[in-house]
């Protein structure tokens, strides 16, 4: 065989198109368009207005869930009492007695067993003379409930009420002579008893008591009923009365004084 002719077949063999194969159209494999996204037709809600929407209504579920559990919460605590306070540690000084600020009597003393009786202190004392005896005795009654430690101590307790109008002013004028001379004016209670007296009662205490009781000034007002009998009782032995008990009749109101 001629070598050029072989070549030129196997050339012509190489450049002929494939045999075509006739193929049944049943199995032929059928291709769907790719599916196009709602998002992307025409006056569909974009991607972004999709999660923000997703985004609030989580957070609506989130606020009702919580709303939910505080409303448990609270009827949780309505049915249960508090939880008890954690316990105290023990006092260093379990036997050690309370302390003298407690107390109701003055600092510079301690009540004696006397304090038990019904004496009210004296109230606020502004030195006017209508009223200085009747002050004075409150004050002598209530002090013989009290211990004091001394003389000075007792007499700086009475001037402790020494608060308002002339007796403001003389209180002031005891302190400048402490500081003036170093030493109190008084060394004893007597001493300060007479100065009181002889600065706060000029007139004769029987003449004052009775003044004070028949006056249409003598009330209790916000003084206590001990006070007030206390008082009431001192005005009588001032002013020399001697009252037989009252006997009162069958008729609670219309009581009988019998001399």
């Amino acid at each position: 065989m001629n070598t050029s002719e072989s070549d030129s077949d196997s050339t012509h063999t190489a450049l002929a198109p494939p045999p075509t194969v006739p193929q049944d159209s049943s199995s032929t494999p059928q291709f769907s368009p790719p599916s196009v996204s709602s998002a992307s037709l025409p006056g569909s809600p974009t991607m972004s207005e999709a999660f923000d929407a997703r985004l609030a209504h989580l957070e609506q579920a989130s606020q009702s869930q919580s709303k939910q559990l505080t409303e448990i919460l609270a009827t949780l605590q309505g049915r249960n009492p508090p939880p008890p306070p954690p316990p105290q540690p023990p006092s260093q000084h379990p036997t050690r007695p309370p302390s003298s600020a407690s107390s109701s009597t003055p600092p510079s003393h301690h009540s004696s067993g006397a304090s038990h009786a019904k004496a009210s202190p004296p109230g606020i004392f502004d030195g006017q003379h209508a009223n200085s005896q009747v002050w004075w005795t409150s004050a002598i009654i209530y002090a013989s409930t009290v211990h004091f430690k001394d003389d000075i101590a007792k007499i700086m307790w009475v001037l402790s009420y020494f608060q308002t109008g002339h007796a403001a002013t003389y209180c002031q004028s005891l302190i400048n002579y402490g500081h003036l001379y170093g030493s109190s004016c008084f060394d004893t209670w007597r001493e300060f008893e007479a100065e009181f007296i002889k600065e706060f009662m000029p007139e004769d205490e029987h003449t004052q008591a009775s003044l004070t009781l028949e006056g249409v000034s003598y009330f209790q007002g916000t003084a206590s009923v001990e006070k007030y009998v206390d008082n009431f009782h001192a005005l009588i032995t001032m002013a020399g009365l001697n009252i037989e008990p009252v006997l009162y009749s069958m008729n609670p109101t219309a009581p009988t004084i019998k001399a």
